[in-house]
């Protein structure tokens, strides 16, 4: 996935070609600042990417926070397409959150290229992402909702140990101050 004015590192796809993870995440410039992952290379479970997908804060209260944007990864198509992964059409804004959550739970594999800066993001000002959205707020509670609708039926498919979300009140707390950080500029 590339936004249409952001793009890729010319070799990008030949750098990734012999990936064998279901999702490879790799790092991204900022304009023309480098952007590093809190991660480094390898190979990781996803029960330990995704709490730190959704949570600023990690249970050690270190910073844990993984970008949930699509431009970042690279998904195999075999997984989008057996799992029926898609985008929920009632989301313009956040809409990557739950595509990429969706995808995380259904990975066998995740692949990190911490020192691989591929993607291009240019910020623009009047983006979506900039811009004041008409009930955010009310819109952002459906998302939040969303993911705990992931998470309770990820449990019971029995992929994700339960521990890592035991207490859903220090999970709504986490979700609670990612959404503040992210949304800080929104006018009041």
């Amino acid at each position: 996935f590339v936004d249409s004015d952001d793009w890729l590192e010319l070799d990008a796809l030949e750098r990734l070609q012999n990936e064998t993870a279901d999702i490879v995440i790799y790092n991204f410039f900022h304009g023309e600042k480098k952007h590093c992952s809190v991660l480094t290379d390898g190979t990781y479970p996803k029960e330990e990417l995704f709490p730190k997908m959704i949570s600023y804060i990690d249970t050690d209260g270190n910073v844990a926070y993984i970008f949930h944007t699509l431009w970042i990864r690279l998904f195999k198509k075999n997984l989008v397409d057996e799992h029926h992964i898609r985008f929920d059409p009632r989301f313009h804004n956040g809409e990557d959150l739950l595509f990429t959550l969706a995808a995380t739970m259904h990975a066998s594999s995740i692949s990190v290229r911490s020192s691989e800066y591929l993607y291009h993001y240019r910020p623009t000002p009047n983006s979506q992402t900039t811009s004041y959205i008409k009930n955010y707020w009310s819109l952002r509670k459906q998302i939040i909702e969303e993911i705990y609708a992931l998470i309770d039926a990820d449990i019971l498919r029995a992929q994700m140990p339960l521990r890592i979300f035991s207490n859903r009140q220090r999970m709504a707390s986490s979700l609670q101050i990612s959404v503040q950080n992210l949304h800080r500029k929104i006018p009041s």
